[in-house]
């Protein structure tokens, strides 16, 4: 599709997109912390002793741990906070879908704006062709003595008109 060509490249969308995962990140770290947590932990080592008599003796030490933890939420700081987070997601969401909208309706503006100065210019051709060649037909009739020099002199104008009106359309297509 013409109008998504912007987005993939787009650094003010690329930056949104940043805020959004942000949050998100953000929401992951305070939601459950009102939720018991469980940590396992197992240790080992083993050292060389040298004893006294000139022999090595090996000790192991192997260790195990449990870590049980909950902190209670009771005055709703904790639910505040998840709120919070929640709220700032959905919030930087609308932002980034609000932006990627704009960006869409300005590619499809432009858009229409080139193929509208397209469609000028391309009138603008076939005005100055039968401007031409009334020109020459004035020309034609003012040898003759059929018109006036008035004749051809609004002729002559009227086609320098049309040509200046080519200009300007062509820089806004740049």
């Amino acid at each position: 599709c013409l109008a998504l060509l912007p987005l993939q490249q787009n650094l003010a969308l690329a930056a949104a997109q940043a805020r959004v995962d942000e949050a998100q990140a953000l929401l992951s770290a305070v939601d459950g912390l009102d939720r018991p947590t469980l940590d396992a932990g197992l240790d080992g080592d083993a050292q060389t002793v040298r004893l006294s008599s000139g022999s090595d003796d090996i000790d192991v030490g192997v260790g195990a741990g449990l870590l049980f933890g909950w902190l209670p939420d009771l005055f709703g700081g904790q639910a505040r906070q998840e709120q919070a987070a929640r709220a700032l997601v959905k919030e930087r969401i609308a932002a980034r879908d609000d932006l990627k909208r704009q960006i869409i309706g300005d590619t499809i503006s432009l858009y229409l704006d080139y193929q509208r100065t397209q469609n000028q210019l391309s009138l603008l051709a076939q005005s100055l062709e039968l401007q031409q060649q009334i020109l020459e037909l004035v020309e034609q009739r003012f040898n003759v003595g059929l018109a006036a020099q008035f004749d051809v002199s609004r002729s002559e104008a009227q086609l320098a008109r049309t040509r200046a009106q080519i200009a300007p359309l062509n820089a806004d297509l740049v």
